[in-house]
């Protein structure tokens, strides 16, 4: 299975991406358009995120 969640980048959001791995869910997690996102996408998939998008690249 699969998840999408918005705000991945959020407390809950990471709390999420933890639970969906322990689920085997893979998941698509759309943070904000940030200065620091390369370090906030290193940092989600370290905890596990598969897919992760800045939210500027789903308005395309």
């Amino acid at each position: 299975g699969a998840l999408v969640q918005n705000c991945g980048d959020s407390d809950i959001g990471k709390a999420v991406i933890e639970l969906a791995k322990e689920r085997k869910l893979r998941t698509l997690s759309i943070i904000e358009d940030k200065p620091g996102n390369p370090e906030t996408i290193e940092a989600l998939k370290a905890l596990g995120a598969d897919i992760i998008v800045p939210e500027s690249y789903t308005r395309t």
